[in-house]
């Protein structure tokens, strides 16, 4: 019994880390958006073109995230998708968008770290 709650407490520690950092993918924060747009040809290079049906477009209209959540599993790479798309808001993903770019997650997750890394050797500067 104590077996499992181990492997039970182990489970929910990995899960909180996941969640931590998949949410470090969508910080707003200035540097890291300005990070991804000078990256955008990369991160459309590392996506996958998905054609939107017009079913899908009147269900998901506005809520992009929703919308990478059920069909993609990747609501912690929304911030990315609005980048490689040009979005400037999630209402600009509306009935007049025909296709979306969907950047891998191990890409953008790639991509944070390269900005932390650079982050972290611009503040000794």
């Amino acid at each position: 019994m104590l077996l499992s709650r181990i492997g039970t407490m182990k489970g929910l520690v990995s899960d909180l880390v996941s969640t931590m950092s998949n949410e470090e993918l969508n910080r707003r924060d200035d540097d890291w958006i300005i990070f991804l747009q000078d990256h955008r040809a990369n991160l459309r290079y590392n996506s996958k073109l998905v054609t939107l049906g017009e079913k899908d477009m009147f269900y998901y209209r506005y809520r992009l995230r929703k919308y990478l959540q059920e069909k993609h599993n990747a609501a912690n790479i929304e911030l990315a998708v609005m980048v490689a798309n040009r979005f400037k808001t999630a209402m600009d993903f509306n009935l007049s968008t025909q296709a979306l770019y969907v950047p891998t997650l191990e890409y953008v997750r790639n991509l944070r770290c390269i900005y932390k890394t650079i982050k972290v050797q611009m503040d000794k500067l």
